[in-house]
């Protein structure tokens, strides 16, 4: 049995049931809202007095809730910052607030630690980026603080372009080798920067330095080998093989089958294993080339 029906105004095929509504909305101006505008659709805390005390209590009610749970039950439900944005805080690269890009193999998180690399890069101090947190107490409980650089001497340099009660408890921890530069210590090297590089220095920084692998693909600066490459080259064999020489001298006197039965494995095995050896060797001939 057909249960739809053609509108009678406009002809378009609707079920026998929703054929009303599709005319009160479609030809009889009905709102498409059903239920209307919601009871405070453009209203704010500041200009209703409703909406401030539901605002309230929601948030007294959410407090409560949280403060029945342990430490690491709230880490566990709400994870903090580091849950929903991976890149939030640590040595992770994008982790700060500024312009942010690599600059002659170095990575800078704002325009200032880039003005500091192209200061010291130009003046000929030895440098490089820190890897190293320390511990440091604020409230009462312990975190890790990670210093922008480190010096040849084991210093650390901070550059710090604002400042908070939280950061003001790390750096008094670290008094004897940190050293904390703020606008103005950071004034003699931004009158250099922006007078040999122009106002615009920024422009300077770019995508992170690329490699080439042996076999061609273009990998990230500071790696050998694509991953493709390295998976095959740093696989551990099972069995004690013999070296490529010896292995195809066997192989042009037995055949493939016949060598790998003298070897415990297959004869499919013996052509992987020489194809392999002949690419570390070809790998090892190459030296990869670099772009800048």
């Amino acid at each position: 049995m057909d249960t739809h029906i053609n509108c009678p105004q406009c002809g378009k095929s609707c079920h026998k049931f929703g054929l009303r509504n599709h005319i009160r909305y479609s030809h009889e101006g009905a709102p498409i809202n059903h239920c209307g505008a919601a009871w405070n659709r453009g209203l704010t805390k500041d200009t209703d007095d409703r909406v401030r005390k539901n605002s309230v209590a929601v948030a007294i009610s959410v407090r409560r809730f949280i403060d029945t749970l342990s430490p690491d039950e709230r880490k566990a439900k709400y994870g903090g910052p580091k849950r929903w944005n991976p890149n939030t805080g640590g040595i992770r690269a994008g982790s700060g607030r500024g312009k942010k890009g690599w600059y002659k193999g170095y990575w800078c998180d704002s325009s200032w630690e880039l003005a500091w690399v192209i200061y010291n890069l130009d003046h000929g101090v030895g440098f490089s980026r820190n890897t190293l947190g320390l511990t440091y107490s604020f409230e009462g409980r312990t975190h890790k603080f990670y210093p922008d650089f480190i010096l040849p001497t084991g210093a650390y340099i901070e550059v710090k372009g604002w400042m908070d009660n939280r950061n003001r408890a790390k750096i008094a921890q670290f008094g004897g080798v940190l050293s904390v530069l703020g606008k103005k210590e950071m004034e003699p090297t931004l009158t250099y920067v922006t007078a040999k590089y122009g106002k615009d220095f920024i422009r300077l920084m770019g995508a992170r330095p690329t490699n080439q692998c042996s076999c061609g693909v273009t990998i990230t600066s500071g790696y050998k080998r694509c991953q493709s490459c390295a998976a095959k080259l740093n696989h551990k064999d099972k069995i004690e093989w013999p070296s490529l020489a010896l292995l195809q001298a066997q192989v042009d006197t037995t055949g493939f089958e016949a060598t790998g039965r003298l070897l415990g494995v297959s004869g499919s095995a013996v052509k992987k294993r020489i194809k392999k050896l002949v690419a570390l060797a070809a790998f090892e001939t190459a030296a990869p080339t670099s772009s800048a």
